[in-house]
This record gives C-alpha cells, structure tokens and sequence, in this order.
C-alpha cells in the first residue's frame, strides 16, 4: 500500500522495513516471556492463549492479508512453543474482537484439559493500551474457571529488550540492501 502511493512523484523519499509478522526474533519474545513465567510447573500443565486483534469481515476484502498474517503469526508461535515441550493440546489462539472464538470459551477448553496455569497475550499489540490491559484480561476473565487455576496476562510486547532486537534486525537488513 506504500509502494501504492507514489509519493517519489512528490520528492518524498519513504523507505520502509516491512512487517513485524515473519521475524523469528520477535516470535522468540513469546517463548522467552512464558519459560520466565511458568514459575514451577511441569510444562504439561501449563495453557498459553494468543489473543489476537481481529477484523470485521468487511475489512477482510479491503485489506486481504492481515487476518492470514495475524493468525499465520500466532501459528507459528504456538510451533515454537510445541518444540519448547508444551503441550499442543494447551496452545490456543482467540480472538478479542470481529472473530470466533473469543478468550473465554478457548480458556474453559484448557481448563477442562487439565492445565493449572494459563498465561495469555495480547499476541498482536506492539504496546499497553486499553486492549492489552483492559479488553483482553476482562473477555479473559469471563471464563469460568476454578480458583486453583492461575491466568496471567503477559500483555503486549512493549520494549522487551527481544523486540528493540527484532526491530533493529529489520532496520539494518533494510539499510543493507536486504
């Protein structure tokens, strides 16, 4: 869409890295982040919910990719995760807006498999706001889940030292021609 608007025309010079969708250090936060929150228990009984964004339909035709791109992501993460020793069973994605399944039902679903901890994200939210520390937790929490069972928000990615990394990939792979 940048390419789209021909702004060299205006003598504006844009130059752009890409997304952050396909960088395998940005997806390495994600493994980093639940390891170092796990605490004690055995990885087997340890959920890890990505909650995605989502779009309206509507949407999905003016803007074709960004579903497959936000979902293709947070695939790849819960492959990282399965190699790391969790379970595949206890991996799930959801989505907070526009799309099914929501938060709630896919935490019931690791709960009913067994799991005592689930940690979630706000997969595809770069930094805190009102989604990553209100939206996602509340539909999260509509869950019916017994008390023994922990949740944790692991929230946006933020300045996690991995993500300044991932971008400074993308940054020097561009200046070098790449």
């Amino acid at each position: 869409m940048i390419d789209e608007l021909n702004v060299q025309e205006y003598g504006v010079p844009i130059v752009y890295t890409g997304p952050m969708y396909d960088s395998d250090i940005l997806k390495s936060m994600f493994i980093r982040r639940v390891n170092i929150n796990n605490d004690h228990h055995d990885k087997s009984e340890v959920g890890v919910l990505l909650v995605g964004h989502g779009q309206p339909d509507e949407w999905d035709v003016e803007w074709s990719t960004e579903t497959a791109q936000e979902t293709g992501f947070r695939e790849d993460i819960l492959k990282l995760l399965e190699r790391d020793g969790f379970s595949r069973q206890n991996l799930s994605l959801a989505w907070m807006e526009f799309k099914e399944p929501k938060p709630a039902e896919k935490i019931e679903q690791l709960v009913n498999q067994g799991v005592k901890k689930v940690l979630y994200f706000s997969a595809a939210i770069s930094a805190d706001s009102m989604h990553s520390q209100y939206d996602v937790p509340e539909l999260v929490h509509k869950a019916d889940v017994p008390g023994h069972v922990e949740l944790v928000n692991l929230g946006a990615w933020n300045d996690d030292p991995i993500v300044i990394q991932a971008i400074k990939e993308k940054i020097d792979r561009k200046l070098n021609g790449k």
